[in-house]
């Protein structure tokens, strides 16, 4: 069962009707248009995101972060995540020679390491009453665990990765899979013709929503969804936010219409 999030848009749809009566446009047109600028300003609002996302002046109808300066937020949060999950056995170490004066134990520990023999290493910690988390390999799993609902690992929490190969290449495959919840967007983003979006979103295959039935006569409609499993995780507020910027911004263009409308008028006078 895929998780579902409502979200109240009666105000968007008395904005779009009032936009329709002032500008003139065809409705299934205008929902199609409403429609492709939503989704564009959901892919804005989807993780990775920074505070600015949808900041916007009295007449600025973009986006308030570029995809670039989202993918660096985005890459620098699972750089940092991973590193708080995962950190290199030698470290652990040299702290343990420094603290007592012992560099030969420094290397005998480093070569149990490079033995793999968390057993023995257990044994050692064992004897001063300390009990840190010894891993030969980094796993998903481990990183998984220590996520909170917004995939954010808040803490560091310690687990010493004896082969630093392993560690190193899954923060690269972790960093790789930036761009994965907006991608579930990419459907309704294709089938609206929302353009630009970099290849660090489109090389996902997340999956995703788009049903286009604005040629229906009575009740024109357009469908768009997320499908991705923690995107009904993503907080109520940027959803409303999105819905309450493209809201504003059809306040804005209809006004802006109606003002342009108005000078021709004096000037045929």
């Amino acid at each position: 069962m895929t998780p579902t999030v409502s979200l109240d848009t009666a105000r968007l749809n008395e904005e779009l009707r009032a936009f329709i009566a002032s500008t003139g446009r065809d409705l299934g047109v205008a929902i199609r248009q409403q429609a492709k600028l939503l989704t564009r300003d959901l892919i804005g609002g989807t993780p990775p995101f920074g505070k600015h996302a949808f900041r916007r002046s009295s007449n600025d109808l973009g986006t308030g972060e570029s995809y670039n300066e989202q993918r660096k937020i985005g890459e620098a949060a699972v750089r940092r995540d991973v590193r708080r999950v995962f950190q290199p056995f030698k470290e652990y170490a040299a702290f343990i020679g420094k603290k007592f004066n012992n560099p030969r134990l420094e290397q005998y520990l480093l070569k149990l390491g490079r033995q793999s023999d968390t057993q023995q290493l257990q044994r050692i910690f064992k004897k001063w009453m300390w009990h840190p988390k010894i891993k030969t390999t980094a796993t998903r799993p481990d990183h998984v665990a220590r996520r909170d609902r917004r995939g954010r690992v808040k803490r560091a929490t310690n687990t010493f990765i004896l082969d630093e190969r392993s560690r190193v290449n899954y923060e690269k495959t972790a960093i790789a899979a930036v761009g994965k919840a907006k991608a579930g967007w990419l459907q309704a983003a294709i089938g609206l013709g929302v353009g630009g979006i970099p290849n660090w979103i489109r090389r996902h295959n997340s999956p995703g929503l788009y049903q286009d039935a604005t040629a229906h006569l009575v009740t024109p409609s357009v469908t768009i969804g997320n499908l991705v499993n923690y995107a009904s995780e993503m907080p109520m507020e940027v959803f409303q936010a999105a819905l309450e910027n493209r809201r504003r911004s059809m306040v804005i263009e209809a006004n802006k219409i109606m003002e342009a409308n108005h000078r021709k008028q004096l000037r045929r006078r």
